[in-house]
């Protein structure tokens, strides 16, 4: 089984009761095949709490078949690097400025890139925030690649971390844009990696998930309730800025689920939150809201 896989589990473990054990796995899709879940005893326990997140169609069709509760509560943008996905003149229009601000460059994985990185996250829109943890990889590791567009200072302005899944897939590990930055600077990013990994071969690049985007939910079902809750909160966590942002490339969405084995869910769903940040995310910002 792939080592990934191991990493997730070991990452995520360190930080849930021994009384209560839950593994949480994020995006299986990214880590491992299906026949290693199926040839791996670690889905089968009773005991075993198992929240998976981040799951696709195929993966979530596989757990439901072994009896998983699977629950629609987002939205992936993946773009075809063999079509055109900048023929909107607004589009070209915000790429055409961002390329004004700015030089678009590739940075090479060493320690002082990995530092720059993470010094620009907090001058970035949200980097004085609680972040969101473990739903995503949000360092630069040497497996990943790092773009980012600076300006006539060499001061960055955009990030974009990426990351090769396999079979000629790329995902998005970390979307970054310096506060109050020019407009058109991640346009312009998301158009040059784009000519680059097209050039290089690639055939897709997710842009990563959007949550709350499922509006087809049987009336007051545990996926309704998930994703109208969600909504609810959009003072703390912007996802339809989010999902406008993606839109805007016109990318394929695809559905994307949660997959859990206890009838239980939705308490695993507030441990995963206060795991991930989420609900100290959620109470500054109603804090703030309430000020």
């Amino acid at each position: 089984m792939n080592n990934h896989f191991f990493y997730e589990i070991l990452v995520n473990r360190k930080f849930l009761s021994k009384r209560n054990p839950i593994l949480w796995i994020n995006n299986p899709q990214f880590y491992f095949k299906q026949s290693d879940i199926i040839n791996s005893k670690k889905f089968y326990p009773k005991k075993q709490l198992i929240f998976i997140s981040g799951c696709n169609s195929t993966f979530a069709k596989y757990f439901k078949e072994i009896n998983f509760k699977i629950f629609k509560v987002a939205q992936e943008a993946v773009l075809n690097l063999k079509t055109d996905h900048f023929n909107k003149a607004s589009l070209k229009e915000l790429i055409k400025s961002g390329y004004k601000k700015g030089n678009f460059e590739e940075k090479a994985y060493s320690k002082k890139n990995k530092e720059l990185l993470e010094a620009f996250k907090k001058v970035c829109v949200h980097g004085r925030e609680p972040q969101l943890k473990y739903f995503f990889n949000d360092v630069f590791l040497p497996n990943t690649r790092l773009f980012v567009l600076s300006d006539k200072t060499d001061n960055w302005l955009g990030g974009i971390l990426i990351a090769d899944i396999g079979n000629g897939n790329i995902r998005t590990d970390l979307l970054l844009r310096k506060m109050n930055a020019p407009r058109g600077v991640m346009e312009a990013m998301i158009f040059s990696i784009f000519r680059t990994l097209k050039d290089e071969g690639y055939l897709k690049w997710s842009l990563g998930d959007v949550p709350f985007t499922i509006y087809n939910s049987r009336f007051f079902s545990k996926e309704f309730l998930i994703n109208f809750t969600g909504r609810k909160l959009q003072f703390a966590y912007n996802y339809l800025g989010l999902y406008n942002f993606k839109n805007k490339f016109n990318p394929n969405w695809n559905n994307i689920y949660v997959c859990c084995n206890s009838k239980i869910c939705l308490l695993s769903f507030l441990k995963i939150s206060s795991i991930s940040n989420l609900l100290k995310l959620i109470y500054i910002k109603l804090k703030i809201k309430l000020l």
